[in-house]
């Protein structure tokens, strides 16, 4: 390299070696460049150190590796808190988009008023309601605490003086999912109920099942077991099929026809007489019985709720819940408006 030199052509001299005056922080952020380890024939040959000029202060400031505390945050943290964090976050969402006083909610939980919000809102207030612990901690509250409290704490605070809050909650929801699902389940229930009368009506249909008893009895003979029988459970009637003849060319089913054909030709417009069998057999017997089960045990889970509500002697101003939770009362409504 050519040697840096000055307006008479004599070699400047080499800078000053960093001022080791300077005592930074530990905490500063780092620049992390490649660091010359000769300056010989370079630019830097003629600069000087400008430390002097610079606001040290203010590169303490603004690079120091510690985080600005943020004043904001700083007061949210001072709130007293005792809702579960994610619980308090995802609630305040949801009180930010209902826009409703406490006392308009408050009052509709006592009355058990599923008509001020959505079902999908009355599952997120029972999934955020306070647990066991946070309404005992809750009950400790003075007004001086409830009043730096946030907005999700204040509103469970204040929900928490609700007697059995969650389990009205999910009382609350059953009664909406009570009538969807009554109305869901009612048009197949209706299907199998119309069937089942036409089946037990039709004068036809007994005659033919009289004949079957009959040949099955004569072939049953002598057996304890499946002789002598007044009756058979309906679902054998497809085994028919497969009681082969001896040479093994028909069934026992089509022994019944030539009889039926023969004999009792009379009987043959039996399938005039039920015309809901064919509508009712599209439907799952299996799925409505389980269907009608869970319906059942939401009904006892309530029941039991409002024997705990009223074992609790613990009411407030404008507590309907018995009277509007009464398991004849929800059947009622929902049955009557389907």
């Amino acid at each position: 390299f050519t040697p840096m030199v000055g307006p008479d052509g004599v070699p400047l001299p080499p800078p000053p070696p960093p001022s080791s005056s300077l005592h930074t922080s530990s905490n500063l952020k780092r620049v992390n460049w490649d660091k010359l380890n000769s300056t010989e024939g370079t630019i830097w040959r003629e600069l000087s150190g400008l430390e002097d000029a610079l606001e040290l202060c203010e590169i303490e400031s603004k690079f120091s590796n510690q985080k600005p505390k943020d004043a904001k945050g700083s007061k949210q943290q001072q709130n007293p808190t005792i809702l579960d964090p994610k619980k308090a976050y995802n609630l305040s969402i949801l009180l930010r988009h209902l826009k409703l006083p406490v006392e308009q909610i408050k009052e509709a939980v006592l009355s058990c008023d599923n008509s001020l919000l959505s079902e999908q809102h009355w599952r997120q207030m029972e999934a955020f309601a306070p647990d066991q612990r946070e309404c005992a901690s809750y009950a400790q509250v003075d007004l001086t605490t409830f009043s730096a409290m946030g907005v999700a704490d204040k509103f469970s605070c204040e929900m928490s003086t609700v007697p059995l809050y969650r389990e009205r909650l999910q009382s609350i929801i059953f009664k909406i999912h009570f009538k969807e699902k009554v109305d869901e389940i009612k048009p197949d229930l209706e299907k199998i109920i119309e069937a089942s009368m036409q089946l037990q009506n039709s004068k036809n249909l007994k005659r033919i099942l009289e004949i079957v008893l009959a040949i099955g009895n004569y072939m049953n003979a002598g057996h304890k077991r499946v002789g002598a029988a007044q009756g058979f459970r309906i679902s054998y009637l497809p085994q028919l099929k497969g009681l082969r003849t001896s040479d093994n060319k028909s069934s026992l089913l089509h022994f019944l026809v030539a009889t039926v054909e023969r004999k009792f030709s009379n009987t043959l417009s039996f399938p005039n007489d039920i015309p809901a069998v064919v509508r009712a057999a599209r439907v799952s017997g299996q799925t409505l019985e389980d269907e009608i089960a869970d319906l059942s045990e939401k009904l006892d889970v309530t029941q039991r709720t409002i024997r705990a509500v009223c074992a609790s002697h613990a009411t407030a101003a404008g507590d309907k819940f018995e009277e509007v939770m009464s398991v004849s009362h929800v059947a009622a409504c929902s049955l009557g408006t389907s």
